[in-house]
């Protein structure tokens, strides 16, 4: 019964705490609360209730302790705590959203959305990471960057933090169980700096006979030595990001752990212990034992009967719980990040592009869609997996086609043309003679796209960069690699590579070399002709002039792309006109029956216009 008193709610105004307990350094709620108990020689109950944090010994979990906590509740917690609302903000994981995770999908009170955010956004809402000589050097007090998978290790000490008891296996600070939030033994006084875990069943009696495990946190010992520089370097960059108020408020933290989380997914994945650095031997055992049992699952799946139906082994969902394999795949990640030239990001995505390739080759592009990757990294890693990744090698800046086309060795010569040399679609007739048999089931205009792509991309770019030099929608990066994988399929790749590279090589040897995309800047503001612009193509073509901006939009939109051998669907015209509906239905009957007529007349004017244009500059 005097339990039951003492979490009673409490009425009127909130007596304070007679000794004050000043908040130590990053601490977290759930360390705070204790040491408060603690220095009161009070049960944990008591201090819930006094605090504001439970009303009733039989109360539900509760759902978001230590993560989230309203204006309100934080005011009255303040207040009976005697510390300010800063600090007992300060005390919540929130204090990291907007950092390194979100926590818009926690609903107070909820408590399994608190779950299901904690799972995609990387956070460990129950359990925690320690260093033991912190909590040594603070009587207990737990860090609340413990709680996040990107602290792995202690820059202090020197030392990889521990993520677990060592007498009662589970993870410390995880509540009544590991998935709960709720404090465990709260009719009981705390011991800071103990495992407050609830036993297994069979170690422990239940009721108000049950114990905490009790093992001394403080007194373990932590891997250390010189061979962790890398790991404690990667920890320090991770730091900064966590806690310089530059990088928070411009947003660059934000962007960083996004990229980190991403690409730690990708790694944990698809990567084989080849692939990491050479770590420590015991690191080497945490990597080793998590790839075993991801393939062992994956295997499973596959051959054990249950196929497509099984369970889906998705490891890479959810930050691993083990501290070293944490550290070694976060300086990986860390590593592949931190390129910023896009040639050297791809390569540093290579090897897990083709691990993906391996995996799942069919539903390789499909896999992109897994890991929330930022622009860069998806337009690195979809060129790393598009067939292999091997464009640049089999057709491109790297490949040989140059030498088995002219009969001769490698000379280190680079091509003789750029970007603005190349038309946003392959003219009709270069394309008609010698590249519309490799595309069956690819509309001519989007194929005559792929394939001026395919000539900028051969200098050396991404299919993302090509794409915006020739001023073509972000989305043909897809169609690029749907149009690779179809030339794969009918083995046509090769013959496909040579038949560009004799392209752009006559367009390197052209004596004029037209400038594109000068063209395209000439006519960006060509939306329509003048009225008596359009009456007297009309008289000299004996085509009627049409209701005002119908026909004369049409007209445009094909003298746009004769003019600058650009794809009509972008042409300014069309964009500009957006009045009506089906468009380009209409502009496909209007070639059809008007332009036969027309065009000689157009031709003509288009000429007159540019050398206006060409005057004009």
């Amino acid at each position: 019964m005097s339990q039951q008193r003492t979490l009673q709610p409490n009425f009127g105004i909130p007596r304070t705490f007679p000794v004050r307990v000043p908040v130590s350094d990053h601490e977290s709620l759930h360390s705070y609360v204790h040491r408060l108990s603690a220095r009161h020689d009070v049960p944990l109950g008591h201090t819930l209730s006094r605090l504001g944090l439970v009303t009733d010994v039989r109360q539900k979990p509760l759902a978001g302790f230590g993560i989230v906590m309203p204006d309100e509740q934080v005011s009255d917690f303040s207040f009976v705590a005697g510390i300010a609302e800063s600090q007992t903000r300060s005390l919540l994981l929130s204090k990291f959203a907007g950092v390194c995770l979100s926590l818009d999908g926690v609903k107070l009170g909820i408590h399994d959305s608190v779950r299901k955010v904690a799972t995609s956004e990387w956070a460990y809402f129950s359990g925690s990471h320690f260093c033991p000589e912190c909590l040594r050097e603070t009587e207990g007090a737990w860090n609340l960057s413990w709680k996040l998978p990107w602290s792995f290790a202690c820059v202090k000490h020197q030392a990889l933090l521990h993520d677990h008891c060592p007498d009662c296996g589970q993870r410390p600070a995880t509540g009544y169980r590991d998935g709960s939030l709720s404090p465990a033994f709260i009719g009981k006084v705390p011991k800071p700096g103990f495992c407050t875990n609830v036993l297994p069943p069979g170690l422990a009696s239940r009721g108000k006979g049950s114990t905490s495990c009790g093992c001394n946190l403080m007194g373990l010992d932590s891997h250390k030595g010189p061979e962790l520089k890398d790991l404690l370097n990667s920890q320090k960059v991770i730091d900064s990001y966590l806690t310089d108020r530059k990088l928070i408020d411009t947003g660059e933290s934000s962007v960083f752990f996004r990229e980190m989380r991403s690409v730690c997914a990708l790694v944990l994945y698809r990567a084989e212990l080849e692939d990491f650095p050479r770590f420590p031997d015991f690191i080497q055992e945490a990597i080793a034992l998590h790839i075993a049992h991801r393939n062992g699952a994956q295997e499973e799946r596959s051959v054990g009967g249950a196929g497509r139906n099984g369970a889906r082994p998705r490891m890479f969902i959810g930050a691993p719980k083990n501290a070293l394999l944490m550290a070694a795949v976060a300086t990986v990640a860390l590593r592949i990040i931190q390129q910023t030239e896009p040639s050297a990001l791809l390569e540093s995505l290579r090897v897990l592009g083709d691990r993906t390739c391996d995996r799942s080759s069919k539903y390789r592009y499909a896999v992109l869609n897994y890991f929330d990757l930022s622009d860069r990294l998806l337009s690195a890693l979809t060129d790393a997996i598009a067939v292999r990744g091997t464009f640049d090698r089999r057709a491109g800046l790297r490949s040989n086609v140059k030498n088995r086309v002219d009969g001769k060795k490698p000379d280190g010569d680079s091509p003789q043309y750029e970007p603005r040399h190349v038309p946003q679609c392959m003219p009709k007739t270069v394309f008609d003679e010698k590249f519309k048999g490799f595309f069956p089931n690819v509309q001519d205009r989007f194929a005559r796209r792929f394939c001026s792509l395919a000539a900028v991309k051969s200098l050396g770019h991404t299919w993302r960069d090509s794409a915006l030099l020739l001023e073509l929608p972000s989305s043909m990066n897809g169609m690029a690699n749907r149009c690779v994988m179809l030339l794969n399929q009918q083995g046509d790749y090769d013959h496909f590579a040579e038949a560009l590279y004799k392209w752009t090589k006559d367009i390197a040897g052209a004596k004029m070399r037209p400038d594109y995309a000068k063209r395209r800047d000439a006519f960006r503001g060509f939306t329509d002709f003048t009225d008596d612009q359009w009456t007297k193509i009309c008289a000299d073509s004996g085509v009627s002039k049409g209701n005002n901006g119908s026909r004369s939009k049409y007209a445009a939109t094909w003298l746009w792309a004769e003019m600058t051998v650009g794809d009509w669907s972008l042409a300014p015209a069309l964009a500009a006109h957006t009045n009506g509906t089906h468009q380009h239905d209409v502009f496909r009957s209007f070639v059809k029956t008007l332009l036969p007529a027309l065009a000689p007349v157009l031709m003509r004017e288009g000429k007159r216009m540019s050398t206006e244009f060409n005057h004009g500059q």
